[in-house]
């Protein structure tokens, strides 16, 4: 019986929510972390340590591969509460996040929007996951999530 209240008040309350799609959203299907030799993302890691190292290599190597540097922050002054992001400081560049949900305040907010799954739990010691997310926030960037439950993991996919 409470069940099937709960569904129909879910029900309700998804219609009167909805709202019909007249156009779709721009597609993004490209990720560039440089764009006619300019940096066009940003690296941001969560607060752990070792991170700072591993972000610092990172955009060494991408730096060196393109022939220009390439930013690197912690993700709290992007994300400085867990739901608030500063979309203005992301203008025209794509977000390479590295870590978990539990770490990084940006990786939370798209696990909040159902877009990634990785914490302290997922994807377990020893395993590491390289993502894409296509547009989450509707703002015109892409996010690739390198992370890993635990340091090591976030290394390995940093490595691919």
């Amino acid at each position: 019986m409470m069940i099937a209240w709960l569904v129909s008040v879910t029900r309700a309350f998804a219609d009167s929510v909805a709202t019909e799609i007249t156009q779709l959203k721009p597609l993004y299907p490209a990720t560039y972390y440089v764009r006619d030799g300019a940096p066009a993302a940003v690296i941001l890691w969560g607060d752990e340590d070792g991170l700072r190292t591993l972000d610092g290599q990172l955009a060494a190597k991408l730096g060196e591969r393109a022939g220009t540097s390439i930013e690197s922050r912690p993700a709290n002054e992007i994300a400085p509460r867990w739901w608030e992001i500063d979309f203005d400081r992301l203008v025209d560049r794509n977000v390479i996040a590295l870590d978990n949900t539990n770490i990084n305040r940006l990786l939370a907010a798209l696990w909040g929007e159902g877009n990634t799954a990785e914490d302290a739990k997922f994807p377990g010691t020893g395993g590491y996951v390289v993502r894409s997310v296509h547009d989450p926030f509707g703002r015109g960037f892409n996010v690739i999530v390198l992370a890993g439950s635990v340091l090591p993991g976030v290394r390995q996919a940093a490595g691919r």
